[in-house]
């Protein structure tokens, strides 16, 4: 299977003070905004956005989040949740440990999440319709 980066973010504790930050200073637009979760426009063409630290550690566990060694994460954004499932099992048999399996979000994503080797977060997603 082939996997594009497609976004990378912040995981932060204020949401409001990093889009304040990257809005007002250096420029970027909103592209939406949460209390939990903001997108920005970069113009790079990948998605760059911010996750709230805390949001993460209440559904994904305060044990799997003791593995982020870096407030960075990544992103694979998939067209399909079975899209999204079939790259979790590859690489799942390649014996990467995923700290959540595929599920369907509140966020409106199907997603899974794992660490790797040297603590950066990343992500496995599709949008949900």
């Amino acid at each position: 299977m082939k996997y594009n980066h497609t976004s990378y973010g912040f995981l932060v504790d204020d949401i409001s003070k990093a889009v304040n930050f990257y809005r007002d200073t250096m420029g970027f637009r909103v592209v939406r905004q949460s209390d939990t979760f903001a997108q920005m426009n970069s113009g790079a063409g990948v998605a760059f956005f911010f996750w709230k630290w805390g949001h993460l550690c209440e559904h994904l566990g305060e044990q799997a989040m003791s593995r982020v060694k870096h407030r960075v994460q990544s992103a694979i954004r998939f067209d399909r949740p079975e899209d999204v499932d079939a790259a979790y099992e590859e690489l799942k048999a390649e014996g990467v440990e995923f700290v959540a399996a595929p599920g369907d979000w509140e966020w409106n994503a199907h997603a899974a999440y794992f660490v790797d080797g040297d603590g950066y977060m990343w992500e496995l997603y599709c949008w949900l319709q």
